[in-house]
């Protein structure tokens, strides 16, 4: 049976608690060893792509987030 990929990785949102573990991870290895922190910090719950990911377009010190301005 052929299960679509979509259908096969449904993820959920980030909650505060992974996103602090995910900031130990970094602020610990670095931002470059995603699969350990993945490991090690997230349980595996959350690929390494996916930390790279949340840590790149949300949590890393300087990224704006929110609505635009005028």
């Amino acid at each position: 049976m052929w299960v679509l990929q979509s259908e096969s990785r449904k993820t959920s949102r980030w909650t505060r608690e992974e996103d602090e573990q995910l900031k130990r991870g970094v602020e610990t290895l670095g931002p470059r060893d995603w699969k350990r922190i993945s490991e090690e910090f997230l349980g595996g719950k959350r690929r390494d792509v996916q930390c790279y990911q949340r840590w790149e377009r949300t949590l890393k010190p300087g990224v704006k987030t929110g609505p635009w301005t005028k």
